[in-house]
């Protein structure tokens, strides 16, 4: 098992538990790109999910609520990223 996928299995059990820089290695590993910065949002996109998701963080990290909705969103494309 590559460290990309431990961090990814990581994730997706306890989103919550995982720091934004943590977060945004996962992303990019992923093949992910940040797309801009505007003021504290973070938007992220993806070639093949067209939709771009922002992610505020403050204080290096971000709410939980926000690492939830990735993971789902993550999850619900799992087929697509090849690890």
């Amino acid at each position: 098992m590559s460290s990309t996928e431990k961090l990814l299995n990581r994730f997706l059990k306890n989103p919550g538990s995982i720091k934004f820089k943590r977060i945004e290695t996962l992303l990019f590993r992923l093949r992910f790109e940040k797309s801009g910065i505007n003021g504290s949002h973070h938007k992220f996109s993806h070639t093949l999910i067209h939709k771009a998701y922002s992610i505020p963080v403050h204080g290096n990290d971000c709410k939980t609520i926000y690492k939830k909705k990735l993971a789902k969103l993550i999850s619900e494309n799992l087929n697509i990223f090849q690890l």
